[in-house]
């Protein structure tokens, strides 16, 4: 595998994790009325964002 490969795939792995972290830190900031809208509950919330980095 060249240096090229490794070293993007390390950055999209850094990116795709930055914008997890992004998306859970949105998810806390919504209302009750707003997480209702999408299905999601307090409890769903603060088990998505506790989840580690890497998690999915």
């Amino acid at each position: 595998m060249h240096i090229q490969t490794v070293l993007l795939r390390a950055l999209n792995a850094v990116k795709r994790a930055h914008q997890r972290r992004v998306a859970r830190r949105q998810l806390m900031k919504m209302d009750y009325y707003s997480l209702k809208d999408i299905g999601m509950t307090h409890f769903d919330v603060m088990r998505e964002a506790n989840k580690p980095f890497w998690k999915r």
